[in-house]
C-alpha cells in the first residue's frame, strides 16, 4: 500500500513537472514572430501546445489534500477522533500540495514572458488572466472527472462531461485560488528581492 502511494506520488509530480520544464525551453525563444525563422516558430507553437494541455496538471497538485475529506467527514464522536489521529497525514497532503506552488508560478511566468516577447508585451500581461480560467477547467475535468492530459483526443467526452457536471462556483473559487497563488506568490518574490 505504502509503495503504491509513493509511485501515485512521483508520477503525479512527474506530469506536474514535465510542463515546468517544456516552460524552461519555451523561456528561451526571446525573438520577435516575425524574426523567427520557420523551425523556430515550429518550435514555438509546439511547445506551447504540450505546455497548455499539461500545465494544469502542476496546480492539480493542489487538489491533492482533498483527501483529508476522505476520511474526516464527520457524523459521529467516533468519526471525529478518527479524524484527529490523522494529522500527521493531513500535513503531509498540505505540504505535497504546497510543492507545485513555485512550479505553478514560474512555469507561467515564463510562457507568459516569452509571449510578450514574441508577440506584444500586452499579450504576455494579460495571458495569466486568460490562462488560470482555462487552467481552472482543466484541473475540474481531471478532479472530478477523472481525466488525464492525453483525453484531449477524446473532445467529446470531455465537453459531454462539462455539459453534465460544471459548477460555476466550483470554476469561479478555483480560478479565484489560483488568481491569488499566482499573484501573491509573484508579490511576494518580487518584494522579496527588493
Amino acid at each position: 500500500m505504502f509503495l503504491k502511494i509513493i509511485i501515485w506520488a512521483v508520477w503525479n509530480l512527474i506530469l506536474a513537472f514535465f510542463p515546468f520544464f517544456i516552460s524552461l525551453k519555451i523561456r528561451k525563444i526571446t525573438k520577435p514572430w516575425g524574426k523567427l525563422n520557420k523551425k523556430a516558430r515550429f518550435e514555438f507553437i509546439a511547445l506551447f501546445i504540450f505546455w497548455f494541455f499539461f500545465f494544469p496538471n502542476i496546480p492539480y497538485i493542489f487538489s491533492e489534500v482533498r483527501h483529508v475529506t476522505d476520511y474526516c467527514r464527520i457524523f459521529s464522536e467516533n468519526e471525529l477522533s478518527y479524524c484527529l489521529k490523522k494529522s500527521g497525514s493531513n500535513i503531509l497532503l498540505f505540504s505535497y500540495g504546497s510543492l507545485a506552488v513555485l512550479p505553478f508560478v514560474f512555469s507561467l511566468k515564463n510562457v507568459s514572458d516569452s509571449i510578450g516577447r514574441v508577440f506584444k508585451k500586452w499579450i504576455g500581461k494579460v495571458f495569466p488572466f486568460l490562462m488560470i480560467p482555462i487552467t481552472s477547467i482543466g484541473i475540474i475535468i481531471g478532479l472530478v472527472g477523472r481525466f488525464n492530459s492525453w483525453d484531449i483526443f477524446q473532445p467529446k467526452k470531455i465537453l459531454d462531461f462539462l455539459i453534465a457536471n460544471f459548477s460555476f462556483i466550483d470554476f469561479a473559487l478555483t480560478s479565484f485560488a489560483l488568481y491569488l497563488i499566482y499573484f501573491f506568490t509573484n508579490f511576494f518574490l518580487k518584494n522579496y528581492e527588493k
